[in-house]
């Protein structure tokens, strides 16, 4: 049976816009290609991806406040599915068309891959719905408490009790598999926001690498991690990505 995520208030319903859940299938799907099992889905997603072999595929699911509104986003920046242009793009018009959609799905490709054992496609997949939503930006502990699987348990828990406190506009997790996930967020908070993202960088083991035009690189050679520190952006806001393994 589907399993719902539990949920309440604007988080929940974004997450009944989105019709976000998971099944069997859907996990066993994710964990054969090294994805994380726990990440739930819109049900046409995953009844897309469930519907033909998939070659690979890459994951990210975000959640974005801005402009009077909350949204949750599953970007999947190249799906590959065997098969002629044509096979495939049928294949993809007819899953959408058959899933009645209630959110907003831009497809891009197909696009056919060379180099194979056979005929092959790739599609870029962004997928998302939104609410209306007046309030002020969530707390990053908030909203991991109602959206779990935007968080990714290598962060060290300390830095996390140090990010716990923000407010957050962006958190995102994903990537070509798990091992290679990375943890963003865009974070709110005021003036010295982005010199106290670095001093809990700098608590947790990581050392400064460099500045680029825009942001700042940190690793921690004892973990394989790495993070990048952004400048503030016009709003105020910080972003931050941590990736940790490598």
């Amino acid at each position: 049976m589907p399993q719902k995520t539990p949920v309440g208030g604007t988080l929940g319903r974004l997450l009944a816009a989105a019709e976000a859940g998971t099944d069997p299938g859907f996990q066993a799907l994710l964990a054969a290609h090294r994805h994380r099992a726990d990440i739930p889905a819109p049900s046409g997603l995953r009844r897309l991806l469930l519907g033909r072999q998939v070659l690979r595929f890459e994951l990210s699911v975000a959640y974005r406040r801005e402009a009077g509104k909350s949204s949750l986003l599953w970007w999947l920046p190249e799906v590959g599915f065997p098969g002629g242009a044509a096979e495939v793009g049928g294949y993809v018009q007819e899953s959408l068309a058959a899933a009645g959609l209630a959110q907003q799905v831009d497809v891009e490709g197909p696009r056919p891959w060379t180099g194979g054992k056979g005929p092959a496609c790739g599609l870029r997949i962004r997928w998302s719905a939104e609410v209306p939503d007046r309030g002020q930006a969530p707390l990053v502990k908030a909203l991991l408490a109602r959206l779990p699987f935007l968080r990714d348990e290598r962060v060290d828990p300390p830095l996390m009790a140090g990010l716990a406190g923000s407010a957050a506009r962006e958190l995102s997790v994903g990537g070509t598999w798990s091992r290679f996930y990375s943890w963003d967020a865009r974070l709110v908070g005021g003036p010295g926001l982005r010199e106290r993202l670095a001093g809990l960088l700098r608590s947790a083991g990581f050392a400064a690498e460099g500045r680029e035009r825009g942001y700042e690189s940190f690793s921690r050679a004892a973990t394989g991690s790495h993070a990048l520190l952004y400048a503030a952006e016009p709003d105020g806001s910080v972003r931050l990505s941590l990736q940790p393994e490598s």
